[in-house]
């Protein structure tokens, strides 16, 4: 397990993370991802409930996807047939009189705004404090599509934290981002695990520059929630960042957008207006403008900031520190 040079915590931060979109689960499909340093299944189960289990049969070690069926909210092994409850509860063994008393080892998953959500802590195994809710982006006045709405980038070089640190670095909008200006940092407000910052932004738009905001919530250093506000338009960037191992991630972000008043909500963004169109496109493209940096820089410990930069930056460091073992 590799570390990123200059990062001063060890292992892998605490919060809810990003592990897939809803239809990555199909019912009874379990699949493999890798993330926090372990193999885990994931799969929904016949009542649609998502479970989540470590990847390897704790009777002899076969891999629960590769050819393991699910029945019900339970996964069977394919090697021996042993049976795993949503809870890890060993609940059939098709050849013996009792069961074993064994776990198998579960993760808490919620779904939530067309997202999977995994609970990951060096601290306790169940959530200590709740997973994102986007339950308002179901309502009618946003529109998502499955396909052109959402965007993922596997196995990044970099951490979680050098994602959340962008909502307080304003210049880097005008410079990265090739907005007409930087963002300028109108209010920052800390409650727990959630990092909000409200953000003057000039927008570059094919009209000419347009003033906006964008209101930044970042719920742990795992995900940053940001909905944007410039002219007619309503845009919630929902993006989030895994770690696979210390220095290795899956980034995957999700554009909502409110349609301007007059436009019926199509089935697919293919039936949007052209400028609607570009609308998610861009803000998909945003993010492949900082991934060359966040690739191939180390992280700064001890950065040299300028008065204009040190209340941001200085306040989400202080911030993060609660997300890490301490060393």
């Amino acid at each position: 397990m590799s570390k990123m040079p200059g990062f001063p915590h060890k292992g892998f931060p605490e919060g809810w993370f990003g592990v897939g979109w809803s239809s990555d689960f199909p019912v009874g499909e379990p699949a493999l991802r890798r993330y926090f340093g372990e193999d885990m299944v994931l799969y929904r189960a016949e009542t649609g409930r998502m479970v989540a289990v470590y990847a390897y049969c704790p009777h002899m070690g076969a891999r629960l996807d590769v050819g393991g069926k699910v029945e019900g909210e339970c996964i069977t092994c394919p090697f021996h047939r042993w049976k795993w409850d949503a809870e890890g509860n060993n609940v059939d063994i098709p050849y013996a009189e009792k069961t074993m008393k064994a776990k198998l080892k579960t993760y808490p998953v919620v779904e939530s705004g067309n997202i999977i959500w995994m609970w990951s802590s060096w601290r306790s195994a169940e959530p200590t404090w709740d997973a994102p809710d986007l339950d308002f982006l179901a309502g009618p006045q946003f529109f998502w599509d499955d396909d052109a709405s959402k965007r993922i980038w596997t196995n990044v070089r970099l951490t979680p934290q050098m994602v959340a640190e962008n909502i307080v670095d304003g210049p880097h909008i005008e410079y990265v981002h090739l907005a007409e200006e930087g963002g300028h940092i109108a209010n920052i407000d800390i409650k727990g695990p959630v990092f909000s910052v409200e953000v003057d932004q000039t927008f570059r738009t094919r009209r000419g520059p347009v003033l906006g905001k964008t209101y930044n919530d970042s719920l742990g250093v795992g995900t940053q929630i940001s909905k944007m506000q410039f002219g007619d338009y309503r845009v919630v960037n929902v993006l989030t960042t895994t770690p696979i191992e210390e220095d290795r991630c899956d980034m995957r972000a999700s554009i909502f957008i409110t349609l301007p008043e007059g436009v019926e909500k199509p089935e697919k963004a293919s039936d949007l207006p052209e400028k609607m169109q570009r609308l998610i496109k861009s803000h998909l493209d945003s993010q492949e403008q900082d991934l060359p940096l966040w690739e191939t820089m180390i992280y700064e410990a001890h950065p040299l900031l300028v008065a204009e930069e040190i209340q941001g930056h200085v306040k989400l460091r202080k911030w993060a520190r609660q997300f890490y073992e301490p060393a």
